[in-house]
């Protein structure tokens, strides 16, 4: 869960950092939030998300890493792994640089610790 929380709150600030306004800054969020509950629920994440009826392209975010967030969450999936060089080939894919990167891996595990003093 709280992998979860940190991949929603990286997602959306890289959003945010793009010029994203509300309410793609909250599907980013959404989308990292989701990411992870075909886990959580040991589950396919397709049979999860069916009945949630979300927007299309939330779905391929999450399903087929397709479009902006989809690519988004690859780059965030792979700061969590330990193949650096694939992180650097995703985070070059999207523009961002390393100043960018730590910037928002600061804010995101920030934002996820203040969760869990607040719970």
């Amino acid at each position: 869960l709280l992998r979860a929380a940190f991949r929603a709150s990286a997602i959306e600030a890289y959003c945010r950092q793009r010029g994203g306004g509300r309410d793609e800054q909250d599907a980013a969020f959404m989308v990292g939030m989701f990411s992870l509950l075909d886990l959580l629920f040991g589950s396919s994440l397709w049979e999860i998300l069916k009945p949630l009826n979300l927007p299309e392209p939330i779905l391929l975010a999450l399903t087929e890493r397709e479009g902006e967030l989809g690519q988004l969450l690859a780059v965030v999936e792979k700061s969590d792994r330990a193949d650096q060089k694939s992180l650097v080939e995703g985070l070059s894919a999207q523009s961002i640089d390393a100043g960018t990167y730590y910037e928002n891996l600061v804010y995101a595990y920030a934002w996820v610790n203040q969760v869990c003093q607040d719970l």
